[in-house]
């Protein structure tokens, strides 16, 4: 006879202990073999670890460097930020390329232009020593604050492209170490200060774009023959325009295309070099800032009133000017003066024209003619007094 043993059923029991009350958000269903207890798998978002160089493939100051662009750029918002702040090689991040294990290429740009970049940019983009090429143009206004002077650390740049955003303050002197430069577009920013003259070591230098910001001040005195582009229309500019700038070489692949409309320039400032540059394939410097500063003039009628402008004599002007809009017949001189009276009250402008330059005209800012009121007459007054000294008359 076969002995029966009676099968006991074993009960695993699981005690959880804590130091401390917690609170369990999350209900886990244990499933128990053989008196294990099996946790469902967790798993978390992995971003990078910049230390780890066998993943990133780059140094580490460089991997950071390109996280603290996505961080103070909001880069989960970018509109294409594949693979960044991920357990992957930087060289598979949007915009990145790598090469001699070192970030060579760094360009944001999408198809449709930016790539919604929302910040400031961070002074560790000067850590990117082998970085040949930065593009993060086209953001709008939301990319903002100033230029970061570390980007002058950048020596082997050849292209420096952060055009149509809204970068604030002066351009960098420190970009005056980036000698390898053949694009620079700081185009269509809130730039303002005066253009630091830091081009003359800049000997591949070919596009130079500065246009549509708020700079003041003169063209720098030193741009190598190696210009092809020069925009620095639609700033605040004032001449003279160095007159080396028509001894660079122009034709199709040298200096040909030149604009300076929309600035402060005067005729004097470029009526010498004037046939040189009509000869560029592009030569634009029409219209320009009104001149002179909005002002009143006072004067007594019955004075002679003179208006001198600002704008200094030059022998190929010719000036006209107007009152309340109307052309003043005969007033030509370059400084208006007449004997006013009452009628001659209100606002004058003037236009300039030019021997030697066609098609623009320079049109004054509005200056106000006041007549100050003539002192009163003195009216004599007579005083009688009666015989009895008390009743006085007046005549």
């Amino acid at each position: 006879m076969r002995a029966h043993r009676k099968s006991k059923k074993r009960t695993v029991s699981v005690v959880l202990r804590f130091r401390k009350p917690i609170v369990i958000l999350l209900a886990f269903s244990l499933v128990f073999a053989g008196g294990v207890v099996l946790l469902p798998k967790i798993s978390h978002a992995a971003g990078v670890d910049c230390a780890n160089t066998g993943v990133t493939g780059v140094p580490q100051a460089e991997c950071t460097a390109l996280m603290a662009l996505y961080t103070s750029t909001v880069g989960s918002n970018w509109t294409n930020h594949t693979n960044w702040n991920t357990a992957s090689a930087v060289s598979t991040w949007y915009g990145v390329s790598v090469s001699g294990g070192h970030v060579t290429v760094l360009d944001l740009n999408t198809t449709y232009g930016g790539n919604n970049l929302v910040g400031s940019l961070p002074t560790e983009l000067g850590n990117l020593p082998q970085l040949t090429s930065l593009s993060l143009g086209a953001n709008g206004s939301t990319l903002s604050g100033t230029i970061p002077t570390s980007i002058g650390n950048l020596t082997k740049l050849t292209n420096l492209s952060l055009y149509s955003n809204g970068l604030t303050g002066s351009i960098p002197t420190q970009f005056s170490s980036l000698t390898k430069l053949y694009t620079i577009f700081l185009n269509n920013n809130q730039l303002s200060g005066n253009i630091p003259d830091i081009f003359l070591n800049m000997t591949s230098l070919a596009y130079l774009y500065i246009s549509s910001n708020q700079l003041t001040g003169s063209i720098p005195l030193h741009i190598q023959n190696s210009l092809v582009s020069f925009w620095a229309q639609n700033n605040l500019l004032i001449g003279p325009i160095p007159s080396y700038l028509a001894s660079i070489p122009h034709d199709a692949s040298h200096f040909d295309a030149f604009k300076i409309e929309n600035d402060n320039f005067v005729f004097s400032d470029f009526d010498g070099q004037y046939a040189t540059y009509h000869t560029f394939g592009t030569f634009t410097y029409s219209p320009q800032n009104n001149v002179d500063t909005v002002r009143t003039v006072m004067f007594t009628s019955g004075s002679v009133a003179t208006i001198t402008p600002s704008v200094a004599a030059n022998a190929n002007d010719s000036y006209q000017w107007y009152l309340n809009g109307t052309l003043i017949p005969g007033a030509t001189a370059r400084v208006f003066t007449k004997t006013i009276s009452d009628a001659d009250a209100g606002v004058y402008t003037y236009r300039i024209t030019n021997s030697v330059v066609s098609g623009l005209t320079i049109q004054s800012n509005n200056i106000t003619l006041g007549i100050t009121p003539n002192p009163p007459t003195p009216t004599s007054v007579y005083y009688i007094v009666d015989s009895t000294g008390e009743n006085v008359y007046v005549r």
